[in-house]
């Protein structure tokens, strides 16, 4: 498999006594959009800082289009794109202007500065004093930044924390542009899942430094459509209660409903025949499907 970001069994921890990340194993592959979800404090700001080298590996775990990053450190990150939480903008200065300063770090072609503008959607806001800028302007002000170079890879931490709704579906049209137009892979953290899934193709799940999940996006629902809500009506609530109580999560929906929470579709048989084998009656049976949300808080509750 071609990885553009693979990390073998990493490890890093703050203080000797509590580890921030615990083996983890990511593989990004290239071409993807890889939606890195967790909650905040999971470990996703830490791993992207480790990947693009504002803190160190102490394991040489990490790499990137197939080579280690503790020794090719300068020509790798030649490769990578990136904006770390908040974009670091002059506001006093136009978005041009900006790019001109940044231009000449990277020592690009000054071409780029119109082309990166045109790619982010401020060509005509070039002009413009970035102080006046909305956030999602100065986000993708702070992208075009990073596309300045035309990297292979752009890592993004959480690109759309605190925009309008206006601003996040710019951000998300920007992310799938830059990949099938520009073939950009891109990983990019989120908090949200409902975000992660309207963007990625695939996916990985970190919750206390632990990688829960990992895998296409076809992958996840399917896992969620693997997972069910029943609700039963049977002829003796206590009865039905007392079987499950202990093996599921249960809810009275009303006097004759209760709804069992987080079963398995292939359970479903099993708990019909225990509830008969009690001689309880089952006068009605459904299920609905947890939705993505909920199988995130499944996932990082376990």
């Amino acid at each position: 498999m071609n990885y553009h970001i693979e990390t073998k069994g990493l490890n890093f921890a703050f203080t000797p006594s509590q580890r921030t990340l615990v083996d983890l194993n990511l593989n990004v592959e290239k071409g993807s959009i890889y939606g890195f979800l967790g909650p905040n404090g999971a470990g996703k700001t830490t791993t992207i800082r480790l990947l693009v080298g504002l803190l160190k590996d102490p394991t040489h775990s990490i790499f990137l289009f197939g080579s280690p990053l503790f020794n090719q450190r300068v020509s790798i990150l030649k490769r990578i794109g990136s904006l770390i939480e908040q974009p670091s903008l002059y506001a006093h200065l136009s978005a041009k202007d900006n790019l001109e300063i940044y231009r000449l770090v990277y020592a690009c072609a000054k071409r780029r500065i119109e082309e990166v503008l045109e790619i982010v959607g401020l060509q005509k806001n070039k002009r413009q004093m970035v102080k006046t800028f909305s956030l999602g302007m100065k986000q993708r002000l702070a992208i075009a930044i990073a596309l300045l170079h035309d990297p292979e890879l752009l890592i993004l931490d959480e690109p759309t924390n605190g925009l309008d709704p206006e601003g996040i579906v710019e951000i998300r049209a920007l992310l799938k542009k830059l990949n099938k137009e520009f073939e950009k892979t891109i990983l990019v953290s989120s908090h949200l899942l409902s975000e992660v899934e309207k963007v990625a193709s695939h996916v990985g799940i970190i919750h206390r430094g632990r990688l829960l999940f990992q895998g296409t996006r076809e992958m996840l629902l399917k896992k969620k459509s693997a997972v069910v809500h029943l609700e039963l009506e049977p002829s003796d609530m206590h009865i039905a209660r007392s079987l499950f109580e202990n093996k599921f999560s249960l809810k009275q929906l009303n006097e004759s409903t209760v709804q069992i929470k987080d079963a398995s579709k292939e359970q479903i048989p099993a708990l019909v025949e225990l509830l008969v084998d009690k001689k309880v009656r089952v006068y009605n049976i459904g299920h609905q499907q947890t939705n993505l949300e909920e199988l995130f808080l499944q996932i990082t509750s376990a």
